[in-house]
C-alpha cells in the first residue's frame, strides 16, 4: 500500500456529527445521507468540491463528522456544527473500492504504520473528491489522512 507524507494547512468544515464506539459505525451512512440532503445550504460558503468524513478521537469512542470545507468563521447552520482542523503533517493512503471496505484498509494501515509512523491522537479524515464515484462503486477512491509527528 502506497503512502505519501503531506502537510495540510488548517481548514474549516461545517457538517453534521454523531458519537460512535470504536466497534460500531452503522450510523455513518445515515449521517452522510442526512448531510448530503442539506449540503446545498452551504453553497455560498464552500471553498472546495471535496467533502470530508472526520474522526475526532475520544476516550472510548469517537466523534464522526460528515462535512464540507468552508470559509473561515462561516456561520454554522441549524443542526450543523463548525470545526477548525489544525494544520498538520499527514500520512496519506488511498482506499480503492466500496466505502464498506474502508475499515479493512484502515486495519492494514494500522498494521503498516507501527513500522513507519507514530500517529497522533488528533483528527484524522477521509477526503472525498472527484475520484469518489459512489459508496458502492468498485473504482471509487478516497484519500485517508492520518496525523503524524
Amino acid at each position: 500500500m502506497k503512502m505519501k507524507n503531506v502537510f495540510k494547512e488548517e481548514f474549516c468544515v461545517i457538517g453534521m456529527e454523531c458519537t460512535l464506539d470504536k466497534n460500531n459505525s452503522r450510523q455513518i451512512p445515515q449521517l452522510w445521507d442526512t448531510f448530503i440532503a442539506r449540503e446545498h445550504e452551504l453553497s455560498d460558503m464552500v471553498v472546495s468540491e471535496s467533502t470530508y468524513g472526520i474522526c475526532f478521537p475520544e476516550e472510548d469512542s469517537f466523534l464522526y463528522m460528515a462535512g464540507a470545507e468552508v470559509k473561515k468563521d462561516a456561520p454554522a447552520l441549524s443542526n450543523m456544527i463548525y470545526k477548525e482542523i489544525p494544520a498538520s503533517y499527514y500520512a496519506v493512503y488511498t482506499h480503492r473500492g466500496p466505502v464498506s471496505k474502508i475499515k479493512d484498509t484502515i486495519s492494514k494501515i494500522n498494521d503498516l504504520s507501527e513500522k513507519e509512523h507514530v500517529f497522533l491522537r488528533a483528527p484524522e479524515f477521509e477526503c472525498y473528491d472527484e475520484r469518489f464515484l459512489g459508496p458502492d462503486h468498485p473504482d471509487s477512491e478516497v484519500d485517508l489522512y492520518f496525523p503524524i509527528k
